[in-house]
């Protein structure tokens, strides 16, 4: 009579533990919905600036690269829940309105490289957009003395070859 009293005290033990191992996966899953645990965030932040005053394109896009380094820092610095930001910065020139810049970069970026050319992907025509220089003639190349921004050559476009066609 000892073996049926022992395998029925096993079986109260095994539903003890689990019911203690249900209670511990419970408890952690109510503090995951509490929101206990951090959580990852993108803050996503757009401006656009008036440039009518300003006589050049370079001084747009360092006032454009000023305003989006400040918002950067600002923001990892005032919510520690942040780990990555995107700033988007237009112009607008007299009605005309051109995307200048886009950044983004994680929290780990920015504290290795806090600088906004290292992580900044500039629009390459956006002096023409806004009108700082005249429209190129066939054959030649729009292209900014002493910056960053890429040229691209004028006349048709074979879709064939622009990473933006799709059939």
């Amino acid at each position: 009579m000892t073996a049926p009293t022992n395998s029925l005290m096993a079986i109260r033990w095994y539903h003890w533990i689990m019911r203690g191992i249900w209670v511990a996966w419970l408890s952690a899953l109510f503090g995951l919905a509490t929101g206990e645990i951090a959580r990852a965030e993108i803050q996503e932040i757009d401006y656009v600036i008036d440039s009518s005053d300003n006589s050049s394109f370079v001084a747009v896009v360092q006032q454009a690269e000023g305003i989006a380094e400040d918002s950067i820092g600002r923001t990892f610095t005032e919510d520690p829940n942040v780990t990555e930001v995107s700033v988007k910065v237009a112009a607008d020139r007299n009605g005309n309105l051109s995307p200048l810049l886009v950044v983004r970069v994680s929290r780990s970026e920015w504290q290795t490289q806090p600088h906004v050319q290292a992580w900044a992907h500039y629009l390459g025509n956006a002096s023409v957009l806004l009108g700082f220089t005249g429209l190129p003639s066939s054959g030649s190349t729009v292209s900014v003395s002493s910056s960053p921004f890429v040229s691209f050559p004028s006349g048709p476009i074979d879709s064939n070859s622009e990473p933006n066609f799709y059939n």
